[in-house]
């Protein structure tokens, strides 16, 4: 690793660390000076890390957030389409029975849906 570090003339490697979770690093090249960073510069540099691999992890989180709240649209959806799909409970001798299954894939939602209607003897 120094080896290469070497030949890509780096000086410092700040990993981007956030828990249990690497996001990458800031690799430094050296000094216009020639000099070692002081060690206000690495801490800086590892406050600057942190809060990089914290914007990581609310990009992360935010994007779930908005795919199960488009999830949970589409579920609204599929109920509204069921609940229109159904006869009205209040016909005489008809009792409905359904079964509502949905399936989610990546780029579509498909939904299956079985619906019996039993006589009731009225």
């Amino acid at each position: 690793m120094r080896d290469l570090l070497s030949r890509l003339e780096l000086d410092t490697v700040v990993p981007l660390r956030s828990g249990e979770s690497s996001h990458g690093a800031l690799l430094l090249g050296a000094r216009a000076a020639g000099k070692s960073l002081a060690e206000e510069d690495r801490d800086f540099l590892r406050s600057l890390a942190s809060q990089a691999a914290a914007a990581f992890d609310n990009l992360r989180l935010t994007r779930e957030w908005v795919e199960k709240q488009k999830i949970e649209k589409e579920m609204a959806l599929a109920r509204e389409i069921q609940s229109r799909l159904l006869p009205p409970a209040s016909k005489a001798g008809i009792s409905p029975a359904s079964i509502f299954l949905v399936s989610r894939s990546t780029a579509t939602t498909s939904t299956m849906f079985r619906a019996a209607m039993t006589d009731t003897g009225s």
